[in-house]
């Protein structure tokens, strides 16, 4: 069953950053089925649900299903940019559970240049080899953010988005499928009703979790100084501080550190050159984080829905339940106990 609401769609599309996360859910009473869902983070670092379906189980094949149904509502990702996150870290906590190697893992997963990766890495190298092998034989640009694409405009390297829906619709996943559809229906309606209603309080250009997070870049940078190149148009600058250098470019919006142009917000260095400039540090931030796109995210209306006894009739089938899987593994046997089984275990004790 696939659910793609068309004002999630269209909220999507116009005002969210390309940036999809993939995850699923059991759901409760019924063995092996799953609620699959894709979950986008709107300009205010919060959640927004796009589409989900309810499966047998969570195989290869249902969400290769899943996927092509959505690029047929979205649009082809190579023609529209579009990029995922999942929740694969679990592979590797479950191979190497100690705190050193995964804090190093992390480490090296937020590292926004190559040479500070390889510094990192090396060091993994030397601490754990097989984890190190293991990593090595995976895509730089699927986990580490100096190899992250620039278009998304979003450095996440955790799939926070997508928990964070199913940790707020258990209380729905116990109910029968239908019934379960109908309440994320209604539960996303005032979800994005309550954003519209937040938004005509909104003051100011950039979204208010992008603001925040300016301000405080604001008071780091005391220990950065500006000098300008003294190009013409005056948007060369080296900035220095805390024995480092790095070179910024406010026509192109980029820093030698990345961050700016993974994350479309202007980094410290980049602050104390527009500083400088004597520009506001506003405009320099990127529109997909701005107040504008929340309104873009959420000017969709989603259409009510009449409860059953006002649907017209059809001599359409009628939806069938699942099948009820036998779970794997053996099967718990409920032995009956002997009485004097009790009585031997307190003797043994005594």
């Amino acid at each position: 069953m696939y659910i793609c609401l068309d004002a999630c769609k269209k909220g999507f599309k116009a005002g969210c950053r390309p940036l999809i996360g993939l995850d699923g859910c059991f759901l409760k009473g019924y063995y092996g089925c799953q609620l699959l869902s894709v979950v986008a983070e709107d300009a205010n670092k919060k959640f927004y649900v796009i589409a989900y379906v309810v499966v047998d189980s969570e195989t290869k094949n249902n969400w290769k299903w899943f996927l092509t149904l959505l690029q047929e509502d979205l649009g082809d990702h190579g023609v529209f940019g579009w990029n995922f996150i999942s929740d694969q870290q679990k592979n590797f906590i479950k191979q190497w559970k100690d705190k050193e190697t995964r804090g190093i893992v992390w480490e090296c997963a937020r590292c926004t240049t190559v040479p500070q990766f390889e510094k990192v890495m090396l060091k993994l190298k030397t601490l754990n080899e097989p984890a190190w092998k293991y990593l090595d034989n995976i895509h730089l640009s699927c986990w580490v953010k100096a190899y992250y694409s620039h278009w998304p405009k979003c450095d996440n390297i955790t799939n926070n988005m997508a928990e964070v829906w199913n940790a707020k619709i258990v209380n729905y996943r116990s109910k029968p499928i239908m019934t379960l559809c109908e309440e994320l229906r209604c539960y996303i309606m005032r979800r994005m009703t309550a954003h519209k209603r937040i938004l005509q309080t909104f003051r100011g250009k950039i979204a208010p979790a992008q603001q925040k997070r300016l301000d405080q870049l604001k008071v780091a940078n005391n220990s950065w100084t500006p000098t300008w190149t003294g190009n013409l148009v005056q948007e060369l600058y080296e900035v220095s501080g805390k024995g480092q250098r790095v070179g910024v470019n406010l026509t192109q919006q980029s820093c030698s550190c990345n961050v700016w142009q993974l994350t479309g917000l202007p980094c410290e260095h980049a602050i104390v050159a527009i500083a400088h400039k004597n520009e506001p540090v506003e405009n320099h931030v990127h529109q997909w984080l701005t107040v504008d796109a929340l309104h873009a995210t959420y000017e969709h209306t989603l259409n009510p829905v009449n409860s059953q006894q006002y649907w017209p009739a059809c001599d359409a089938p009628k939806p069938l339940p699942p099948r009820l899987k036998r779970p794997i593994g053996r099967p718990k046997k409920h032995r009956k106990k002997d009485p004097t089984e009790e009585l031997m275990k307190t003797n043994n004790k005594l």
